[in-house]
């Protein structure tokens, strides 16, 4: 599916070419049908050679800009309306300028109410302001509900829109909530991406929603491929409430206070005090203020919001400048509630280039992991093997002060990792264990072998799929076996020996240099039910590292 806003000024025919296309009305409250005028957004569709294009309809009027900017989170791209007489109008340019700041870069113009025409169309100072936006792709058509021909049309807007692949995480941003007797609870909104929709979490919250079905398009789905307009339905009287502005993700979402937004302009306005709004998904509020860090080969602004919030990396952020009317957007690099981290990085005098800015970062932003350094993955987030490396150094030079401190606090102000990220990054380390909020340095203890051959025979000579039970056997013993790499953990009750590990690297080996999950079944002959923790443990062990959301990895061996 491919899914697509409507932009332009009040009045300039979104509605009406919307109805045109999918012969739907989508102005659906009484005050909108008194007033002829879009308040809330709209949603419709059209099917082209069997490919679904959902349409967003926004209203138009400066009143309701609000519910303008949410009708554009995670879409494809936008059917940009002017009205041929009226030409290019406030709305339009404010409109046109969220846009861009957002960073949707296919637009397909369409000049409106053309059968009223007495004079030639003006289309040279659209042409003009769409060229001058970098790397904009757009088409000028014209349309007439009386003349223009509706296949022509159909094919003209896809064939304009190509389906784009995205390294943004897959996420669902709540626009509306209402309740349907005999139904109950229903949440709709875009998903983006790949999402697996049978285990859905709002924001932080540890509690997957209560979901009894899912729709797109009338049919029901457990997961989607693509950008995607869905419906929840949600089990009677709800434990969680959803409403506009929430975000919903196959995992937790942390709140943050803090964003480095990076954008592709450095603006004075708001530098300076004065009112900003902060639109984010669906959600919008007004941000506490705005520093810009010092760098060289980036823009790169650090926002506090007035309200600690779930937002992922890479999402689309507007920050609108109410009393001049100005805006400004990026993406997100980094959010973070650590008061500590964002002070480091503003009293750095020295102006950042992004390889220095990485290297005060703990993890490194998705979007621009390097092919040529290898990551792990903890939690979504990724941490190079040398910062790895360095945090042991750190660890290992400062021992008594972490002691001191105390880990979790240390780790907080000095090495900017979470609480809950500690277990999870001195397991990567595997030198250290924490003991009562104190570093205890890992002592490897002599094998007991007799064990370990009791626990081999309960797996099979092939790659084991049969979950052993460790508890019965003497904890520290098998606790030294791990330890000195007898054996590996692959989840809870699934354990495989050395000779598993040389055998899953030997057949790892003859897979391509990127390979799929179907490919790594085929080899291996688990199922996906297996084959799924074994490369998470190949994750784990840097054998190799996923680089798309389909699970496709890159071997590192």
């Amino acid at each position: 599916m491919t899914v697509l806003a409507t932009a332009g000024h009040v009045d300039h025919g979104k509605s009406t070419l919307v109805n045109f296309l999918t012969n739907q009305e989508t102005d659906r409250l009484e005050e909108e049908k008194s007033r002829g005028l879009t308040i809330n957004l709209g949603y419709t569709y059209f099917e082209y050679k069997k490919r679904a294009i959902s349409i967003v309809d926004v209203p138009g009027h400066q009143d309701y800009f609000k519910n303008t900017i949410a009708g554009f989170s995670n879409v494809n791209g936008v059917l940009f309306c002017i009205d041929s007489i009226q030409g290019w109008s406030k709305q339009s340019e404010e409109h046109f300028r969220s846009i861009v700041s957002l960073g949707i870069r296919d637009i397909f113009v369409i000049f409106t109410k053309t059968d009223l025409l007495v004079s030639n169309l003006e289309k040279e100072p659209v042409v003009k302001k769409f060229s001058d936006v970098k790397d904009l792709n757009f088409k000028i058509t014209e349309f007439s509900s009386k003349t223009s021909n509706k296949e022509v049309l159909h094919k003209e807007i896809n064939d304009f829109f190509k389906d784009n692949e995205s390294y943004k995480e897959g996420t669902i941003w709540v626009d509306r909530t209402f309740s349907i007797e005999g139904i109950g609870t229903v949440v709709t909104g875009t998903a983006s991406k790949y999402i697996d929709l049978s285990r859905l979490y709002l924001g932080d919250n540890k509690n997957p929603l209560e979901v009894k079905k899912i729709q797109s398009l009338g049919k029901d789905v457990n997961k989607i491929d693509s950008t995607s307009r869905i419906a929840i339905s949600l089990k009677k009287n709800p434990s969680q409430t959803l409403q506009r502005g929430d975000i919903l993700s196959n995992n937790l979402i942390d709140k943050s206070e803090y964003i480095l937004l990076e954008t592709e302009n450095e603006s004075e306005s708001f530098k300076r005090k004065g009112t900003i709004r902060a639109y984010i998904g669906t959600s919008n509020q007004i941000v506490k203020q705005v520093k810009y860090l010092s760098a060289v080969d980036t823009n790169i602004a650090v926002i506090q919001l007035d309200k600690p919030m779930s937002i992922t990396e890479g999402q689309s952020v507007l920050l609108h400048d109410l009393s001049k009317n100005e805006f400004l957007g990026g993406e997100v690099l980094l959010k973070t509630s650590n008061k500590f981290h964002i002070k480091k990085l503003l009293k750095n005098k020295e102006p950042l280039d992004r390889n220095s800015l990485f290297e005060i970062l703990t993890f490194t932003p998705k979007k621009y992991l390097d092919e040529n350094i290898s990551y792990i993955e903890i939690e979504d987030k990724f941490i190079s093997i040398e910062k790895l490396n360095l945090i042991n150094k750190n660890i290992t030079d400062n021992l008594k002060i972490v002691n001191t401190s105390g880990v979790e606090d240390y780790f907080y102000k000095i090495l900017f990792i979470e609480a809950k990220l500690i277990t999870k990054i001195l397991e990567q380390i595997n030198e250290f264990d924490v003991v009562k909020n104190q570093i205890i340095l890992n002592q490897k203890t002599k094998v007991d072998l007799s064990i370990y051959k009791k626990i081999l025979n309960e797996i099979t000579s092939e790659l084991s799929i049969k979950e052993v039970e460790l508890l019965k056997y003497d904890k520290e013993a098998v606790k030294a076996l791990f330890m000195n790499n007898y054996l590996y953990r692959i989840n809870k009750k699934l354990v495989i020996s050395v000779d598993h590990r040389d055998k899953l690297i030997g057949l790892l080996k003859t897979l391509p240099e990127a390979f799929t999950v179907k490919e790594f079944k085929d080899a291996t002959n688990l199922s996906r039910k297996y084959a799924i923790p074994y490369l998470e443990f190949l994750d784990r062990e840097s054998l190799t590292t996923k680089i798309d959301d389909s699970g496709k990895r890159k071997k590192l061996v």
